[in-house]
């Protein structure tokens, strides 16, 4: 995600048991200005987005 132009704004570390292990999840952000700018629009054109979610523009 940071090679997209994204920042890395939290870290949650031993987040949730999974499979009888701790897990950590990351969260990213982009701000609608940046997208606006044109900053990551073409990494995120060819991106591929996992099942339920998609790249809208603001």
């Amino acid at each position: 995600m940071e090679r997209l132009g994204m920042r890395r704004e939290a870290h949650f570390k031993e987040h949730a048991l999974f499979k009888g292990s701790w897990d950590e999840e990351y969260y990213y952000a982009l701000l609608a200005r940046e997208w606006a700018a044109g900053n990551c629009q073409t990494a995120f054109s060819t991106a591929v987005a996992e099942p339920g979610t998609s790249f809208k523009q603001p």
